[in-house]
C-alpha cells in the first residue's frame, strides 16, 4: 500500500499548521506544504492539465489523497506591485489557485468551492434562518433609508463588512471591525453609495463563544465579555494576552454546538470556526462562520485536541481515497 500523502495550502507565518504537520507525520503521512505568500515570485508552480488527471509541479511524483486549504492568503505580488499591474497579477494568481484546488484529484477537508460559498455572509445568514438557528435581526443594504427604518424598529445597531475584514495594498493595510451604528452614522450614508454593508441589531453581550468544528468533533471557548473592562464591540480588538484569564474552554452549550454542527454540515465543510454571543438573559445568537478560521489561541485557552482532530480528519480522507 502506498504511503498516504497530503497537500496543505497555507502561508509561512501560519504556525498552527506546524502542529498538524507533526501530527500527521507521526501517523505516517507525507506532507507537501504550499506557502502561497511565496507564490509566484519566490516559489513557482505549474498545473499540467493534459495529464490523465490534473497535476501540480510542486508535488513532483506525489499524488496526494487529501488536502487542507488552511489559508488562501496574500500572494507575494501584493507588496511588490502597485496599481493596475498589481490587481491584474492578483486576479491571475487567485484564478490559478482556485482552479488548481478545484481540479486536483485529492479530497479536501474544505474544498475551495465550499470555502467560497461558506465565506459569503449572506448565504450564512439565509441558511441560519432556514435552519431555525437564532441570530440577531439583520439587514444587508446599500440604502441609508432602509437602515434608518431598521434602526427605528430594532434600536441600537452595529455595522459590519460583508466580505473580509482585512485588506492589504502594497505596504498599506486596512482592518475593518464591527462598530456601533451611532459612531458611524455620519459616514455611513455616503459609504453605502459605494457598497452595501451588514447592519444588525446590537446584542448586549454577557459571553462570546468561539465554536471550532472538525468533522464530528466540537471545541468551544467562552469569553467572559461582561467581565472585560475594554468596551470594544469587536472581540478582535481586545488584548487577548492581557485578558487571557477571561477565555475558558467549556462544554456548557450543547445546543450551540449542535446548531454549529448543522450549519457546518449544510455548508459542506469539514472544518469551520463559528462566532456566537450570549445576551444578558442567557440566550445565544449566531453571528458568523469562518471556514478558514484560526484555532491555536483557543487551544492555548484549554480547547485541547483541535490539532489532533484536524490531523485525524485528514488521515481519514487519505484512507478514504486509498
Amino acid at each position: 500500500m502506498p504511503t498516504p500523502s497530503l497537500l496543505i495550502v497555507t502561508r509561512r507565518d501560519a504556525t498552527e499548521v506546524d502542529g498538524v504537520i507533526d501530527a500527521v507525520g507521526e501517523m505516517g503521512v507525507r506532507v507537501v506544504r504550499w506557502n502561497l505568500c511565496q507564490f509566484p515570485e519566490m516559489e513557482s508552480a505549474s498545473s499540467y492539465t493534459m495529464a490523465p488527471f490534473p497535476k501540480l509541479s510542486i508535488l513532483g511524483d506525489l499524488t496526494p489523497q487529501a488536502g487542507w486549504i488552511q489559508s488562501l492568503g496574500v500572494f507575494s505580488v501584493s507588496s511588490s506591485l502597485d496599481g493596475l499591474p498589481r490587481e491584474v497579477a492578483l486576479s491571475e494568481c487567485q484564478a490559478f489557485i482556485y482552479g488548481v484546488c478545484a481540479t486536483l484529484s485529492c479530497t479536501w477537508l474544505n474544498d475551495v468551492e465550499a470555502i467560497a460559498r461558506a465565506s459569503n455572509k449572506l448565504i450564512q445568514l439565509r441558511l441560519a434562518g432556514a435552519l431555525g438557528v437564532p441570530m440577531p435581526p439583520t439587514i444587508v443594504t446599500s440604502d441609508w433609508q432602509d437602515v434608518v427604518r431598521f434602526r427605528q424598529i430594532h434600536g441600537a445597531c452595529v455595522v459590519k463588512a460583508i466580505s473580509q475584514s482585512y485588506w492589504g495594498y502594497g505596504l498599506r493595510e486596512l482592518k475593518t471591525y464591527t462598530v456601533a451604528l451611532d459612531r458611524f452614522e455620519k459616514l455611513l450614508p455616503d459609504a453605502l453609495k459605494y457598497g452595501p454593508a451588514i447592519v444588525q441589531k446590537e446584542v448586549n453581550k454577557k459571553t462570546e463563544l468561539r465554536v471550532t468544528v472538525v468533522g464530528g468533533r466540537c471545541f468551544t471557548v467562552a469569553f467572559a465579555r461582561s467581565r472585560c473592562p475594554e468596551q470594544a464591540i469587536d472581540v478582535r480588538q481586545i488584548d487577548y494576552q492581557r485578558y487571557s484569564y477571561l477565555f475558558t474552554a467549556t462544554k456548557e452549550w450543547p445546543a450551540v454546538e449542535e446548531a454549529s454542527f448543522r450549519l457546518v454540515r449544510e455548508l459542506r465543510l469539514g472544518y469551520a470556526a463559528l462566532d456566537w454571543v450570549v445576551d444578558e438573559m442567557g440566550h445565544p445568537w449566531f453571528l458568523e462562520c469562518n471556514p478558514l478560521g484560526s484555532f491555536k489561541w483557543y487551544e492555548l485557552c484549554g480547547a485541547n485536541g483541535i490539532t489532533e482532530a484536524i490531523a485525524e480528519a485528514l488521515l481519514g480522507l487519505t484512507r478514504h481515497e486509498s
